[in-house]
């Protein structure tokens, strides 16, 4: 059974009412005590999920309707963001339940589509085994080795995994990535090392029209800016 389809099915008050029905009829003589556990369990992690769309959902639908602020989800291909942009028509906007539309997300693992590396976070996606290993060992004054990054791409999983040094360290990581990246264009020239999913995302987020800002309350503005979000959610 699919989360996702449930919440699509039900929505959010449905899917909870379910929950706690069939939270009360596992409490029945009717599994087994490991299966029951395990089907506990379950609820209480569905249970979370639908506390996280459920804030997310009204804290959009506030922005969006109140100020008419675009939000932008760049994330990992796990974690929270993910659910909540994999829910059933999640947003909320006068009076209408919408999906969150394509040119509002970009999620690392999937729209950056494994090119020109594979990876389904920010590093993987957007550096090479070497960059990785030179930026972690220029920072932490370690021995990390390429094949070691390799296999995190190979079982799917981030650079956290090499190490608490690593995870506590990954903002500095991070910048010492980008900053190596741009000193060695200056060096280089080589525009194909600028051709990386991060630039698209910038591109993507600069490409969206901007919405008319207002220096005081004024209704014509905010009616055209609820028109305009309007039709973009209505193509999602």
């Amino acid at each position: 059974m699919n989360f996702w389809n449930i919440w699509g099915d039900c929505g959010e008050v449905g899917l909870r009412k379910l929950l706690n029905n069939i939270q009360k009829e596992a409490r029945q003589n009717v599994i087994s005590d490991k299966n029951r556990s395990k089907l506990y369990k379950l609820i209480k992690k569905l249970k979370k999920v639908d506390i996280v769309i459920s804030n997310w959902t009204s804290f959009l639908s506030y922005n969006l309707e109140k100020w008419q602020i675009i939000p932008f989800f760049l994330s990992d291909n796990e974690g929270n963001i993910k659910h909540f942009l994999e829910a059933e028509t999640p947003i909320s906007f006068i009076g209408e339940n919408y999906n969150v539309p394509q040119e509002w997300h970009f999620l690392w693992g999937i729209d950056n589509q494994n090119t020109p590396f594979t990876g389904d976070n920010f590093e993987l996606a957007n550096f090479s085994n070497h960059e990785i290993t030179t930026a972690i060992n220029e920072i932490l004054k370690s021995g990390i080795e390429d094949e070691e990054v390799q296999k995190l791409r190979d079982t799917k999983k981030g650079i956290n995994a090499l190490g608490p040094e690593v995870k506590y360290n990954k903002i500095d990581i991070n910048e010492k990535l980008v900053n190596n990246m741009f000193n060695n264009y200056e060096k280089d020239q080589d525009d194909s090392s600028l051709k990386r999913p991060i630039f698209k995302v910038i591109k993507k987020i600069t490409d969206l029209p901007p919405i008319r800002t207002q220096s005081s309350p004024d209704r014509r503005v905010e009616l055209m800016n609820i028109n305009y979000i309007g039709k973009i959610l209505s193509k999602s």
